[in-house]
């Protein structure tokens, strides 16, 4: 940014101007070469990068703008005093930079502090290896009372431990006001970040306990593993009770999965029929079942609000308790199979006899049906036959017909016709006494089947029906038949799947029911100073590459001025 030099750049008295007028310049000049007569316009140096700044004790070098920035001493509700290590993460946009400095100023505009020359270019040097005033007045003036005020007024309501546990909200809090507060100053605040917060020495025995590592054998290890759990955490002494509760959901989720060896190996044998691929079969299903009851576990975390009850947290509980219903029931139905297996085979071998006696009685059914349509036919040439009949007779006694008494032509005529319609009956009747002598042949047959089924399992395709019987579907459809038929069957059915739903969604529940205790809020740290960590890593890296980039940008305008 440019300023006239008889108009000061700082203080309540300012004005940001546009080009060619007493003031701050209300257009920042870009990096870059520039011809600048510093008699008549003073030079501020914005830079645009991110800037990172500590309140620690730690040693840092002389030259970066946080070099006098010190770790904050609090004052809880409770009397304790503490220590706190906080990071803030600032950038000025170029478009901001007036209004920065208007706000804040800089007093040292031209100055060997601000810049220095090479070859009569103003040259920008690479971050941290000089401090532009500008910045240093924002960090001395606003930045270091504004954080340092706010977090000592904001322990003043929180108790030393409380403060540690909600740390996380106190920090998105903290973001959301200080970054609030510096846009007064045309500054973005990226991120407020709670380093370490130093407990008093009465109080350190809380967080700080020495690990206890003889006592962690492999199997302990292994289902604080599969519980999800950190067992370097839980390894210390003031987390023995929360250790027992993990040691506990872990072999919860060992003996489901466990179990959904037998129950998937005995689902995939009713299947297939083979012993080796339902082993095979079984110890995969029983990897499944674990990871998902771990992953369902690990996933069981309730969130840092205000209140549990909140829509998010009600949603996805409701989903992960669906999903361990649903795998309950997956890993109990088989068992279920096994448990009832006699029940099953008799319902099974009933419905093959019922197989058998509808395949015989299927031809019997078809005359019946053939013989009732012969029956109707009987009825209308029965019919028929009478009225003939009748006729002919009136014709020969004189009544109708042609009126004569006597056998006449007209006579033997209606006779005739009667004759062929008694014929047709009687045919008819042929027929069906055929078939109904059908039909008790194939019911001698079918008992004589009945009787003695292990000698006519050809007839019957007994082995298609075995095939068809016999399957897991099947099982199951005649386990549901059994369940619907016997109350004893059905009650049994569903305390055996609601034991197996307890044991499924226990984990969880207990996970999510329980308090926060010392493992959570260890965990809490631990995964807080991992996540800071590998943040400031990668800023540090965005950073250095930032300089490289602006070094070989500089280093070419230098060259093309020379020329």
């Amino acid at each position: 940014s440019q300023a006239n030099q008889e108009q000061t750049t700082y203080g309540s008295q300012f004005n940001i101007v546009p080009s060619g007028y007493k003031g701050i310049q209300n257009i920042p000049i870009e990096a870059g070469t520039h011809p600048i007569n510093t008699r008549v316009k003073s030079i501020v140096i914005v830079p645009a990068h991110e800037i990172t700044l500590d309140w620690t004790n730690r040693d840092k070098a002389a030259t970066k703008y946080d070099s006098n920035l010190k770790t904050l001493e609090l004052r809880s509700k409770d009397g304790f005093t503490f220590k706190l290590e906080v990071t803030q993460v600032i950038n000025i946009a170029p478009k901001n930079s007036p209004k920065m400095i208007s706000r804040v100023g800089s007093p040292n505009a031209n100055s060997s502090e601000q810049f220095e020359e090479e070859g009569g270019v103003i040259s920008p040097l690479s971050q941290g290896a000089v401090k532009y005033s500008s910045i240093k007045n924002l960090v001395n003036r606003v930045l270091e009372p504004m954080v340092g005020n706010y977090f000592r007024n904001y322990a003043q309501d929180y108790n030393v431990l409380d403060f540690l546990q909600q740390r996380d909200q106190i920090q998105e809090r903290a973001t959301e006001d200080i970054k609030s507060a510096l846009n007064a100053y045309g500054v973005e605040a990226v991120g407020t970040f709670i380093n370490e917060i130093g407990l008093p020495a009465e109080l350190q025995h809380l967080i700080q306990a020495p690990t206890i590592k003889d006592n962690l054998n492999s199997l302990e290890k292994f289902l604080l593993w599969s519980a999800g759990a950190d067992h370097h955490i839980l390894a210390q002494k003031e987390c023995l009770t929360e250790r027992y509760k993990y040691t506990a959901i872990g072999t919860t989720v060992l003996l489901t999965s466990t179990t959904a060896i037998f129950s998937g190996g005995y689902a995939l044998f009713t299947v297939f029929g083979s012993v080796a691929a339902s082993c095979v079969g079984g110890i995969f299903w029983s990897f499944i079942v674990f990871n998902l009851d771990r992953f369902l576990i690990l996933s069981s975390k309730r969130k840092k609000t205000k209140s549990n009850l909140n829509l998010p947290f009600i949603a996805a509980t409701s989903l992960r308790l669906l999903i361990a219903l649903l795998l309950s029931f997956v890993v109990a139905k088989p068992l279920e199979l096994r448990l009832f297996e006699k029940e099953i085979n008799q319902k099974i071998e009933q419905d093959k006899n019922e197989v058998a006696k509808e395949k015989l009685t299927e031809p019997i059914k078809e005359l019946e049906q053939e013989i009732q349509a012969l029956n109707k036919q009987k009825i209308k040439y029965k019919n028929e036959w009478e009225y003939a009949e009748n006729v002919a007779n009136a014709e020969a006694e004189g009544t109708q017909g042609t009126g004569q008494f006597g056998k006449g032509i007209v006579y033997k005529d209606k006779r005739n016709y009667a004759d062929e319609i008694k014929q047709q009956f009687i045919k008819l009747d042929n027929k069906v006494k055929d078939k109904e002598e059908q039909i008790d042949k194939l019911r001698q047959e079918r008992n004589l089947i009945l009787q003695s089924p292990e000698s006519n399992l050809e007839q019957l395709n007994q082995e298609q029906i075995d095939k068809e019987s016999n399957g897991f579907l099947a099982r199951l459809v005649a386990l549901e038949e059994l369940s619907k038929d016997d109350p004893n069957i059905r009650n049994i059915n569903w305390l055996i799947t609601a034991l197996f739903v307890t044991i499924e969604i226990s984990p969880i529940l207990v996970k999510l029911l329980s308090g926060k205790g010392p493992y959570d809020y260890l965990l809490e740290q631990k995964e807080s100073q991992e996540f800071y960590n590998e943040y400031f890593r990668i800023k540090k890296e965005q950073r250095l590459q930032l300089s490289e980039g602006a070094s070989k940008k500089y280093m070419k305008k230098i060259k093309e001025f020379e020329q």
